[in-house]
């Protein structure tokens, strides 16, 4: 929800500032970097948890081991209890590592924020004559 709400105002912005010639090459790269930048992120949050996961795992004296998607829906559900709060440990840990992430990105796009300066002329657009 928060993602949404802020990449296209962030995007509508980096296109405010562009001219009308290298808009065409402004946005293969900023969905290549969204793109990448998704991946990295993602990646990272997947190892924080598995980590996370292990770890709480290991400290309530259990072993982690190889469990998948399809494993979980079969857990007893006396294990089920058991294991709940270690995951939900675990998740919680990984949403604040992501709160950590998105405030440190946020020093940097305060950075870069700069007054807007006056909009690009259009191509062959000259000065406007008033009607009358």
């Amino acid at each position: 929800m928060g993602l949404g709400a802020i990449m296209m105002p962030s995007i509508a912005a980096a296109y405010s500032r562009l001219s009308r010639e290298v808009v065409s090459r402004a946005a293969p790269t900023i969905s290549a970097i969204q793109q990448v930048g998704g991946s990295l992120g993602s990646a990272l949050l997947v190892t924080v948890l598995t980590n996370q996961v292990a770890d709480e795992f290991a400290a309530a004296g259990r072993s982690a081991g190889a469990i998948n998607a399809n494993q979980l829906s079969t857990i007893p559900s006396a294990v089920r209890e058991a294991v709940a709060p270690l995951l939900a440990t675990s998740f919680g840990h990984v949403f604040w590592v992501a709160f950590g992430l998105t405030a440190a990105l946020l020093v940097p796009a305060l950075v870069l924020l700069r007054p807007a300066g006056p909009p690009a002329p259009l191509a062959g657009a000259g000065p406007r004559e008033s009607p009358g």
